[in-house]
């Protein structure tokens, strides 16, 4: 059986004028220099181009975490809340976890798995979460969290060097409103 040649199509993404960029990515070589002694380090990041997001459809993830007894007024107080922010979204975004009666509460392992589902969605530009968080996790539970790590796993994020971490899913937006979330290591994924 004779060999075929592989066919690859380019996706031809525009810059910001309208004017068909050569590639859909660029090469940056970076040369840190130290005072001293100290030897220069040289690193090479291929940086993709993405799509303008106007021309892919995005979702977004909204969900939450009771923090709240039900007989207490906050428990009511953050579902409204829920409701209010999915009401917002929807037109925008079609596909979104759970409806306006029942907004998305994460309470399983299952539970945080579609969120994770959902998150590394190509199109996933938007995400809000209210409920627990520390420095390290969404939700830290023994049983039922979303740890950092795992989040710069699905999303390909690379964090150990800066100079030559891929972010290979850029988001819009993130809203996270739990405890310690704007702590240490969150902000980097």
């Amino acid at each position: 059986m004779p060999l075929q040649k592989s066919q690859f199509r380019v996706e031809q993404i525009p810059d910001g004028n309208g004017n068909q960029n050569p590639s859909t990515s660029y090469t940056m070589v970076i040369t840190v220099t130290p005072p001293g002694l100290a030897p220069s380090k040289t690193v090479t990041k291929t940086v993709f181009i993405e799509p303008a997001w106007n021309s892919i459809n995005t979702t977004a993830v909204i969900c939450y975490m009771q923090v709240f007894s039900q007989s207490q007024d906050g428990a009511q107080e953050l579902f409204n809340l829920m409701q209010l922010i999915w009401n917002i979204e929807q037109p925008f975004h079609l596909n979104l976890l759970g409806d306006f009666s029942t907004p998305f509460e994460v309470q399983t392992s299952y539970d945080w798995g579609t969120v994770v589902n959902n998150l590394s969605l190509f199109g996933n530009r938007d995400f809000f979460y209210f409920g627990h968080g520390d420095g390290s996790a969404l939700g830290p539970n023994t049983n039922v969290d979303l740890r950092v790590s795992d989040i710069n796993t699905f999303l390909k994020n690379n964090s150990k060097d800066p100079l030559t971490a891929t972010n290979r899913h850029p988001y819009r937006f993130v809203f996270l409103d739990g405890c310690n979330t704007a702590w240490a290591c969150i902000e980097n994924t």
